[in-house]
């Protein structure tokens, strides 16, 4: 050991270093010496990095066998020592060996018990904290999901509702019912339905209760707080062709045409594009409503699958045409009181209904059929119908 230290520690302190603490190999210890080395060299006749070297090895292990701090690892006897160094003279392998890399661990551990088990200890609690926060990571991640899970699938209910609200509100809006369509807007605003939105149903409704005015400036204050709304822009084109301004009814449809549906309201924009499409190319139009029946099952589009039927037979030419439209009409006539059979009584169906009959009858003449007088009686009771309705 150091004598300048042993000389400035107490007693105690000095029984601590020799119990508790390794001493310096021999070459450790000249590399210490700084430049006295060069001089212990010189005694020996030698070179200092020759003298380490020298010392290194099996040297260094016969010396620090003497300083073990257990008795059992130290030499038994002085002629064990005498033998071993007798066996570095005669470059022979000694009997002592290095202590082992255990060995030296426990050694370490015995020393440094203390601040090892605290060690330990923080290491352990570390340990046990992140598997506590790792569990309580995926608890509150499941959880979390779970919710999501919840908030989503009511989402889908509020929609669903919603959606079926949005129809009867169409049904209603669609016969002129001014007074029922405010209700259902009412219940719609509860919902927290864009006002754009409710400003398009009552324009509609104001539409066909023959307020064109007010459903000029509803559906204007729907465009104008959300220029992407496609049902009022097509209802503002229905408007222009209802006020004979055709120019600005065939710019309004093609800008109708290539407008996307809104999200969350695509089944509505949907139908009112092939509404206003219908107009111009039935064929188109009806396309449009059987891919919106194949998207969903609705009384409403299932009428006005029919009305774009009825419209193509309105533009037959010729008897062969008329003949290969028969079935169609047949098939749009039962459409309609399926429609009947499946919604609530609106104003809106009887008059699909009269004219779908109307326009049946029309191609079964131009057909040459006799039987279109078998469409007359219902019809005439439809007629009769509709009148006492307004």
């Amino acid at each position: 050991f150091d004598s300048d230290r042993f000389s400035q520690a107490a007693y105690a302190e000095i029984q601590r270093i020799i119990r508790e603490e390794e001493p310096p190999s021999p070459s450790r210890r000249l590399s210490t010496l700084g430049e006295t080395l060069p001089t212990i060299s010189k005694r020996r006749q030698t070179e200092p990095a020759k003298l380490t070297a020298a010392l290194r090895g099996e040297l260094d292990w016969v010396v620090m066998c003497c300083l073990e701090k257990e008795r059992s690892r130290r030499y038994q006897t002085a002629a064990e020592l005498a033998a071993d160094v007798q066996r570095c003279l005669n470059d022979e392998p000694v009997q002592v060996v290095p202590p082992s890399r255990l060995y030296r661990a426990k050694k370490i551990v015995k020393r440094n018990r203390v601040p090892i088990m605290v060690g330990i200890g923080y290491v352990l609690l570390s340990i046990v904290a992140l598997v506590f926060v790792s569990v309580e990571k995926e608890r509150a991640d499941a959880e979390a999901t779970k919710n999501l899970e919840l908030v989503e699938a009511q989402e889908l209910l509020l929609d669903d509702y919603r959606s079926d609200l949005i129809e009867k509100a169409l049904f209603l809006a669609l016969s002129g019912d001014i007074e029922s369509t405010q209700q259902v807007a009412a219940q719609l605003d509860r919902l927290r339905c864009p006002e754009s939105q409710l400003n398009t149903i009552r324009g509609i409704a104001a539409f066909y209760a023959g307020e064109m005015v007010e459903a000029e400036e509803l559906l204007r204050r729907a465009t104008d707080a959300e220029p992407g709304n496609l049902a009022a822009a097509a209802m503002q084109f229905v408007l222009e062709m209802y006020h004979g301004e055709h120019a600005r009814a065939d710019v309004r449809l093609v800008e109708v045409s290539q407008m996307e549906p809104r999200p969350g309201f695509e089944y509505f924009d949907k139908f009112f594009q092939a509404y206003a499409i219908m107009w111009n190319d039935p064929h188109r139009s009806r396309e449009m409503f059987e891919s919106l029946l194949n998207e969903r099952p609705s009384p409403l589009v299932l009428a006005f699958h029919a009305t774009a039927t009825a419209e193509i037979g309105t533009y037959l030419t010729g008897s062969q045409a008329a003949e290969e439209w028969l079935d169609e009409m047949d098939e749009a006539i039962l459409d309609v009181q399926v429609a009947r059979a499946s919604s609530s009584p609106a104003y809106i169906i009887d008059l699909i209904d009269l004219y779908v009959r109307f326009t049946a009858m029309t191609v079964r003449k131009a057909a040459g059929r006799d039987d279109w007088a078998d469409l007359l009686e219902s019809t005439d009771r439809l007629v009769d119908k509709v009148i006492a309705t307004e």
